[in-house]
């Protein structure tokens, strides 16, 4: 029973070795592989260094989003090396030997499980406001590409805090893509990341296509993993509306592709979409401004304090 864990990078190789370092002797992971999704800095040859008869370091063709690089792993990790269970990680998270553990013992335990994961927590200790959510319908697909109107209807997806009360694991439709175990040979078959999607959306849509083949995901209420959320997103797209801008074409492909929207409600969908991007650019502007009051005031009682 082989277990291996896959780590994506791509222009973040120090965020990528202060976490091989960590788990480089872990003993519940037999493999870690390493793929570099084409950096365009010298990220492959830093990370290439750590290649070992434990470390397997990959460097994919070109950057073809998240799905495209962890399928590259997954596939390396199950054909190559043979892996039954494989832990699909982001660079900037943090989780211990035991946690690796205990995801394994549930997939072993519940054979319709394929994905299981603890929970996320902040840098701060605190559990992560959401760490699973159920799948929507197209229509809260839709609405929440609105920050305005997620706050006035509110999220319909969040499960409430009551579920997760009393258990040590539960059933939940989406888990976060940061830290998650698959079964390597149900998720081969059955699941892989849907690679049209360069970026977000990635674990919603997997989570789609296993549930439909009647599998499903746990989350582990009594295991815990800290996320430095976005540390390596943000080092490469740091700007609000890019962001925005990828997280509502994925919605898109989502609601095109998974939940057959056409017609006047896809015209419908692509003018809110318009508007949430110019929503967002008013926030960022916002933001910009208050930066930059803050900062002359600061400048301000700098100068004062010197004279």
């Amino acid at each position: 029973m082989i277990t291996s864990c896959v780590i994506l990078n791509y222009n973040d190789s120090e965020t990528t070795k202060l976490l091989l370092d960590k788990i480089i002797n872990y003993n519940d992971l037999r493999y870690i592989i390493v793929v570099d999704n084409k950096s365009t800095d010298d990220s492959f040859s830093v990370l290439e260094k750590y290649k070992s008869e434990k470390i397997h370091v990959l460097l994919a063709e070109h950057n073809g989003g998240y799905g495209y690089g962890n399928n590259l792993g997954i596939k390396y990790a199950y054909e190559v090396l043979k892996s039954d269970y494989i832990l699909i990680v982001n660079p900037d998270v943090c989780f211990s030997n035991e946690c690796v553990r205990e995801l394994r013992q549930v997939l072993i335990n519940e054979n319709d499980c394929v994905i299981a994961t603890p929970v996320p927590l902040k840098p701060s200790g605190d559990r992560q406001e959401v760490v699973a959510w159920k799948l929507p319908t197209a229509n809260q697909e839709i609405l929440s590409a609105s920050i305005f109107l997620t706050r006035i209807l509110g999220s319909k997806v969040t499960y409430n805090p009551e579920y997760f009360e009393k258990k040590s694991y539960c059933s939940v439709d989406v888990v976060q893509g940061s830290m998650l175990m698959v079964d390597a040979h149900i998720m081969v078959k059955y699941g892989m990341y849907d690679e049209e999607f360069f970026l977000y959306g990635e674990e919603q849509v997997l989570a789609h296509k296993l549930k439909e083949n009647g599998y499903k995901s746990i989350l582990l209420l009594n295991q815990f993993y800290v996320h430095n959320h976005s540390v390596s997103i943000n080092k490469t797209y740091n700007s609000l509306v890019k962001t925005k801008q990828f997280l509502l074409n994925s919605k898109l492909l989502y609601l095109k592709k998974y939940l057959g929207l056409k017609g006047l409600k896809l015209y419908f969908t692509r003018g809110l979409f318009r508007l949430a991007i110019i929503e967002m650019r008013l926030i960022s502007v916002m933001k910009n401004r208050v930066s930059e009051v803050i900062r002359q005031n600061v400048d301000n009682l700098s100068n004062r304090s010197m004279r």
